[in-house]
């Protein structure tokens, strides 16, 4: 059940109190957001209210000595490996960020991170399909499946090399897509020479003409002028679905759109504050009747959705992240005022083991941003959607919600 910051901050300070130390502080800070108190013995220190009431204690300095906090935490370790039906093979503790052999349940050796072990409750990497060397194995066989050619260094799944198909066709791909079945873009008509073919002859055979000198990617705009003579800018993926050529000449225009967006935006009491029109599907800055800023698509308005989140209750203040044990995935994504009902729903789809969520967050949609970043940087690619990521991922997530959360609360 969750608890309001009013009682966690009660409580916080009842526990102090009960081992006669005093909380120095005088407002509340966040559950993860560390207070300065003195304990019974007059330490001066700093603690989390959340691990206060995880662990019990107040004060380091009072607690058992490292060896007695080493030793717990050493059998705690061994007593999951071995109720996952493992051995441990590392005759010591070497610390809980630290990585300790042992031997799974169907005797594959690995070495996980106690810590790791203690949020997940895996222990076996290439059980999950997440060893790199297991990984590369499957890679090559599925290569020689395919009678294709590994033409560089394999670095690992999420790092683009050089392959030969069998019709001699060589291009550059992720492992992870030729492991999912994927044959060779070439032979299938999806590379970027036979798209941009493709393009130039729908717009020529329209009565158009294509002004770029050579292609920018299949997702992006290119510049194109329409049967009409209108210069516009066109995606080549979206021409070949039949979608049309010319924003002018369709019947929801960009001079359109923009015009009822502001008859939606002044007809619902609010104002427009943005500048200049950056497109229907850029957010524009509103004040709404009620004196709140937003920032809604124009595209979303259009379909219904209203002009501010506050008063549709769409703060996006709460950050979470969950984990499926039985297919070792990590989510992390945001909600609103009460996790939930979203926890729920991922309850549903197997993420039923909650890490962390943090409520009243109001920079929630910019840590979103700066995980995303930051596992990009490490080369972590989603293995579903764009928010979901090999177990692996989670201590690098944490690590950024550890440094973000509490000076966004």
């Amino acid at each position: 059940m969750r608890t309001s910051p009013e009682a966690a901050w009660r409580a916080f300070r009842e526990q102090v109190e009960q081992d006669g130390g005093q909380v120095l502080e005088e407002i509340w800070l966040g559950a993860t957001t560390p207070h300065r108190i003195i304990c019974g013995q007059g330490h001066r220190v700093s603690i989390r209210p959340s691990q206060a009431h995880q662990s019990g204690r107040i004060c380091a300095k009072c607690s058992h000595d490292a060896r007695t906090e080493s030793s717990e935490a050493w059998r705690k370790f061994r007593e999951r490996v071995e109720a996952c039906g493992g051995q441990v093979i590392e005759p010591a503790w070497l610390g809980r960020a630290q990585r300790h052999r042992v031997r799974c349940q169907v005797g594959h050796e690995t070495a996980p991170i106690p810590s790791v072990v203690a949020r997940t409750g895996g222990i076996c990497r290439i059980c999950s399909g997440n060893d790199p060397e297991t990984s590369e194995a499957l890679f090559r066989k599925c290569l020689a499946e395919q009678g294709a050619e590994l033409l560089e260094p394999y670095v690992n799944s999420s790092t683009a090399v050089l392959i030969r198909c069998a019709h001699g066709h060589e291009t550059k791909r992720l492992p992870d897509s030729i492991r999912g079945g994927h044959d060779c873009i070439v032979c299938a008509g999806k590379d970027q020479g036979a798209a941009w073919r493709e393009f130039c002859r729908l717009i020529t055979e329209s009565g158009g003409r294509v002004l770029e000198p050579k292609p920018l990617g299949n997702g992006k705009q290119h510049r194109i002028v329409c049967p009409k003579g209108h210069e516009t800018k066109v995606i080549p993926s979206l021409v070949r679905l039949g979608k049309g050529l010319c924003g002018e000449c369709s019947p929801v225009s960009a001079a359109r759109s923009e015009r009822e967006f502001r008859r939606l935006v002044g007809e619902a009491g609010g104002r427009i504050i943005e500048p200049s029109w950056l497109g229907a599907l850029k957010p524009h800055r509103v004040v709404c009747r009620y004196g709140h800023e937003s920032t809604p698509r124009p595209n979303d308005v259009l379909q219904g959705h209203g002009i501010c989140r506050k008063c549709a209750n769409k703060t996006w203040d709460v950050f979470y992240v969950v984990v499926n044990e039985a297919s070792q995935v990590v989510k992390f994504g945001i909600t609103s005022n009460d996790a939930r009902v979203r926890l729920s729903r991922h309850r549903t789809d197997g993420f039923g083991t909650v890490v962390t969520t943090i409520e009243g967050m109001s920079a929630a949609p910019d840590l979103e941003r700066a995980v995303k970043s930051t596992l990009q940087l490490a080369r972590m690619a989603p293995v579903r959607g764009r928010e979901y990521y090999s177990v692996e991922a989670l201590p690098l997530i944490l690590d950024v919600v550890d440094q973000w959360a509490p000076a966004a609360l």
